[in-house]
């Protein structure tokens, strides 16, 4: 965690009124869509995640261990209050860059614990929630602003408890989720406008798309959380996928960040179901195309970590030692199931007219092998360097490097 950068104002643009794709392309060089929160979060566990919608799953993102009850966005940032001291109610406000992974503080300010929040449409501050009163924060300043106690008269103190609040998508309507309904925020007196129930048990996240759609996560006792679709005329609820074990809050990213962030979780859990087959399966050694895990084409290391498979249209070796970077981008490929393409200008063997000679690349890839050393395999995006992911097969770990 570093400290205390100014926050670039003339960076931050509206991005409700951003119109286009609403997922990671699995061959694009961009990271944005639905993101998550777990408040439950301890100190050197990520807290954040990426909500696939479209593939259905969700991946942790590196460097954010904030235990906190809130989550909003401006371009490819998300913004995070914490509160650090309960006397005092010593305050602070977090930015997690999409583009590094880095998460840095922004401004100091003072507040309850906030369980709500979304940045305002010209991104200059940050609507914030407690229970029930409503605040401004200042994103340059931290200064606060009182907006007042959330008004009506089918919901009590303890529905609130619950919920979450998210700007339509052209920025003049706020609604408010709490436990029981959906709502539209009259700014000029605080009054909420039931819009209806949804019928969702612990409802705690809403975030509007970049098409309008609002999502909510939701909760049942026992379970993992939930996204579902919530009709802003009606409040009906559509179940979408099962997500995380806890959610505290969900915004929307319209913006484009790196997509290695989101792909080193991915990366991580395989490379942790290699070994965790290598330990059941009892194979005490290093192995080459061991039978029955994946495509039967994957080589162990004698610590039952991944250096190489096959790819789809090159066959390889039976090394079980260090990888080289044409080893290293086969096991990417298969293990990521070909969903990254490499770009065919990373390091590797090539051929005579500047294809890599031996795995599947192409010209157009997003992504490439940047380098193999010492049996760590180092992955970039092709067009920028600033992130690196890199796996280590002498360890099995996969970091993020920035």
């Amino acid at each position: 965690m570093t400290s205390k950068p100014s926050f670039n104002t003339n960076k931050l643009v509206a991005s409700v009124f951003t119109l286009y794709s609403s997922h990671v392309g699995a061959n694009d060089a961009c990271l944005e869509g639905l993101f998550a929160v777990d408040r439950y979060a301890e100190q050197g566990n990520n807290s954040l995640y990426h909500i696939d919608l479209v593939n259905k799953s969700y991946s942790k993102m590196p460097g954010a261990s904030l235990p906190v009850s809130n989550l909003a966005e401006t371009n490819d940032q998300l913004i995070m209050m914490q509160r650090l001291d309960k006397d005092t109610n010593a305050s602070k406000i977090y930015q997690y860059d999409l583009s590094s992974g880095t998460a840095t503080e922004i401004a100091d300010t003072t507040s309850y614990p906030i369980k709500r929040s979304a940045v305002s449409p010209d991104g200059s501050f940050l609507l914030a929630t407690s229970q029930t009163y409503m605040y401004q924060f200042d994103l340059e300043t931290g200064d606060k602003t009182v907006l007042g106690k959330m008004q009506t008269n089918d919901a009590g103190w303890d529905d609130f408890a619950h919920g979450d609040i998210t700007y339509s998508i052209d920025g003049n309507n706020v609604y408010v989720l709490n436990a029981k309904s959906l709502y539209i925020l009259d700014e000029s007196n605080m009054k909420l406008d039931k819009i209806g129930e949804h019928n969702l048990n612990w409802p705690s996240g809403i975030a509007t798309a970049n098409d309008g759609q609002l999502y909510v996560s939701a909760r049942n006792s026992g379970e993992n959380a939930k996204i579902y679709k919530i009709d802003p005329q009606t409040a009906e609820s559509e179940f979408v996928m099962e997500g995380p074990r806890h959610i505290a809050d969900l915004t929307y990213v319209s913006q484009c960040g790196n997509p290695l962030l989101a792909i080193a979780d991915k990366f991580q859990q395989e490379v942790y179901a290699a070994k965790a087959f290598w330990e059941e399966e009892n194979i005490g050694g290093a192995a080459a195309n061991v039978p029955s895990f994946k495509d039967s084409s994957f080589n162990f290391n004698e610590s039952g970590y991944l250096v190489e498979s096959k790819d789809r249209l090159n066959k390889h070796n039976k090394n079980t030692n260090k990888p080289n970077s044409n080893r290293c981008a086969r096991l990417w490929n298969n293990l990521l199931d070909h969903k990254y393409i490499l770009n065919r200008s990373g390091a590797g063997r090539k051929k005579s007219n500047g294809d890599t000679k031996w795995y599947y690349s192409t010209a157009d890839g997003a992504f490439k092998v940047l380098r193999a050393s010492k049996g760590v395999c180092t992955f970039t995006l092709n067009e920028t360097q600033n992130v690196k992911l890199k796996y280590d097969s002498n360890t099995g770990l996969v970091s993020i490097d920035n």
